[in-house]
């Protein structure tokens, strides 16, 4: 229902310019995603160049992680696209790399030849969800409006927000599903901060921290 520009550029996005454009749209993938093809967890032995991760389903955020050695925990999501990663053992904001999750496929999703994600003999896990199979779309239901890909048969979904606001005043932001969410993993990407977990079980002013031992 909408695109993003990602660009202050005056050719596309300056502050008052006027544009003119047009959309076309491919036919949408009537076929709503199913539980049992929404989540998957898969172990796999490095070889050092590019290849697929079989999965069965197309995902839509992929969780990576060395089971050999002390590396980073390593984040994509279809929102944020291909490249561009978060590590939940850090504070960082996004960062891009080339060469550790390229694609995400109809079944499957792709790596490069980076020893993070894919190095010979070396042992990795990777958990992956599955969003929305369509365009991910603009949801107006919050007080601010998010980019939102959801999968309401599997209660996930992947929200994607800026906080236009002063961080004194508390915003609501649309998050696709048919009901309340009872967890919830939050990042800020364009600077550092903490990675924030709520759940309801333990109340709504509590959280813990995936980068902290706290």
């Amino acid at each position: 229902n909408g695109f993003e520009l990602l660009t202050n550029q005056s050719a596309q996005n300056a502050n008052g310019g006027n544009y003119i454009y047009m959309a076309f749209a491919a036919d949408p993938d009537t076929e709503a995603p199913t539980v049992a093809k929404s989540f998957s967890t898969v172990a796999y032995t490095g070889n050092g160049a590019a290849r697929n991760i079989d999965l069965g389903f197309g995902p839509s955020l992929v969780w990576i992680k060395s089971r050999s050695f002390a590396r980073n925990h390593y984040w994509y999501d279809i929102l944020r696209g291909v490249n561009v990663q978060l590590l939940s053992n850090s504070t960082a904001g996004n960062a891009t790399n080339a060469q550790r999750l390229t694609a995400f496929n109809t079944d499957s999703f792709s790596v490069g030849t980076s020893d993070e994600v894919n190095k010979s003999a070396e042992n990795y896990v990777a958990w992956a969800w599955k969003a929305d199979d369509n365009e991910s779309t603009i949801n107006t239901g919050g007080s601010i409006d998010s980019v939102v890909s959801a999968n309401a048969n599997a209660g996930f979904s992947i929200v994607k927000f800026n906080k236009t606001t002063d961080a004194s005043t508390a915003s609501t932001f649309g998050h696709g599903l048919s009901s309340a969410p009872e967890m919830i993993i939050l990042k800020r990407t364009d600077g550092t901060e903490d990675w924030y977990v709520y759940h309801t079980s333990m109340g709504n002013a509590a959280r813990v921290q995936l980068n902290s031992s706290a």
